[in-house]
């Protein structure tokens, strides 16, 4: 990701930027920006319905454990984990259950199957890739 910060330095080196800095709090939102733009929808969808497999948790509790794996997708816009929850929710792959004026997130049979089904899909691929290398 660095790397893309100096292609972006370099480039506005050579154009009309060439004397704009950037703050240290710039250079990690735009990191956070570059990072978040690698993430496509299937690696959203995983990382919550991950999230989900052992119990039912708030959106609160989805953001705090996706970002315990590391992955900062929503760091910088949480109300957008909100959105795919609820087009989870809207394809049957989530179930949401309001208690005690909080909602709360489980995985439907529909999501469990989802989700084990890309996890062979990506141990067969994985499987291809190392048997790959062998020929």
């Amino acid at each position: 990701m660095e790397d893309e910060l100096k292609n972006i330095k370099q480039t506005m080196n050579r154009t009309v930027f060439k004397n704009v800095t950037f703050s240290s709090t710039l250079q990690s939102k735009v990191l956070s920006q570059l990072q978040r733009a690698t993430y496509d929808s299937n690696d959203v969808m995983l990382f919550i319905l991950s999230s989900l497999v052992h119990e039912a948790k708030t959106g609160y509790d989805v953001l705090l454990n996706i970002e315990q794996m590391g992955e900062e997708v929503f760091t910088s816009n949480e109300g957008e984990l909100y959105q795919v929850l609820h087009k989870l929710e809207f394809d049957q792959l989530i179930r949401g259950e309001w208690i005690n004026e909080e909602k709360y997130y489980s995985l439907t049979n529909k999501g469990k199957n989802y989700l084990k089904n890309f996890r062979v899909r990506d141990k067969v691929e994985d499987r291809y890739n190392e048997l790959e290398g062998w020929t």
